[in-house]
């Protein structure tokens, strides 16, 4: 392959990649729900309310005490119908919302990880139809690498 045709290739990559780069997509980042110190700040800001309820139709699975503090597994499940989206807060933590899920179709579940600074309480919070629904668990921040 010649040299020029090369550089016209990745030139052509390139400026077609740009175009893809969602710019536009970083204005509508929560920066004020990741700078907030409490879990009623943090709610307000992303779903314009703190006020939820509790709910069995949301189930957390985390584990009670973390192994690694870094990585913590959670899966999050629901019966509820119309989700809009589910927030996790870490309540345990110095900037407690650890993630954000905006969903655009049915999921049966959904899994991740967070961090845990601290022990406390892991509150879970679904929007659907309209209504905040919350559940939560404690867990146990292990500091020394060993679960027992």
């Amino acid at each position: 392959m010649k040299r020029r045709t090369l550089l016209k290739l990745g030139a052509l990559q390139l400026a077609s990649g740009a175009t893809l780069y969602p710019v536009a997509g970083w204005s509508a980042y929560p920066t004020e729900a990741f700078q907030a110190t409490e879990t009623s700040a943090v709610l307000t800001s992303l779903l314009g309310s703190d006020q939820q309820e509790e709910s069995g139709h949301l189930q957390i699975d985390v584990p009670g005490i973390s192994e690694d503090p870094r990585y913590v597994p959670i899966r999050i499940s629901s019966t509820l119908e119309n989700i809009e989206s589910v927030t996790v807060i870490a309540e345990g933590n110095n900037i407690p919302l650890s993630a954000h899920f905006r969903l655009y179709e049915p999921q049966d579940f959904l899994a991740s990880r967070i961090k845990i600074e601290q022990t406390g309480d892991v509150l879970v919070v679904v929007k659907a139809g309209g209504k905040l629904h919350s559940n939560r668990k404690t867990v146990r921040a292990s500091t020394s690498g060993c679960a027992g």
